[in-house]
C-alpha cells in the first residue's frame, strides 16, 4: 500500500557517559538524518508523574520507506518539523515490502 509521505522528521541519537561519581549524563547528540514519513496519531492518555503533575503521553505510528530509514534505531528521538513534537521510537516493524512501521510515544 502506497502512503503519502508528507511529514518531515529529524532523528537524533543521544549518547550517555558516566562521570567519576557514577552519574549518567548526555554527552553528545548525533543527527541520524532528516526523513520523510507518514505520521498517524494512535492514542493518548493523561497520567500523573512522581511530582503529582499531570502528564500527557501520546502514541504515534510512523511509516517510512524501507531504504531511507535503515539507520534509525530503537530509542532514537525524532522531532517533527510541524509542531516540534518529540517522539521516542519504541519499536521498529517491517510493515510490507516497501515500508517500515515505527511506533513511538511523545517525550518532553
Amino acid at each position: 500500500m502506497k502512503r503519502r509521505l508528507q511529514d518531515r522528521i529529524l532523528v537524533q541519537r543521544f549518547t550517555t557517559s558516566q562521570d567519576a561519581f557514577g552519574d549518567n549524563s548526555v554527552s553528545t547528540t548525533t543527527t541520524v538524518g532528516t526523513f520523510w514519513c507518514h505520521v498517524k496519531y494512535v492514542s493518548g492518555n493523561i497520567s500523573k508523574n512522581n511530582a503529582l503533575e499531570n502528564q500527557i503521553i501520546t502514541d504515534y505510528e510512523l511509516y517510512f520507506r524501507k531504504k531511507t530509514a535503515q539507520d534509525v534505531l530503537k530509542g532514537d528521538i525524532g522531532t517533527l518539523e510541524i509542531g516540534s513534537v518529540k517522539i521516542k521510537i519504541n519499536s521498529i516493524i517491517e510493515h510490507d515490502e516497501q515500508t517500515i512501521k515505527m511506533t513511538g510515544s511523545s517525550v518532553k
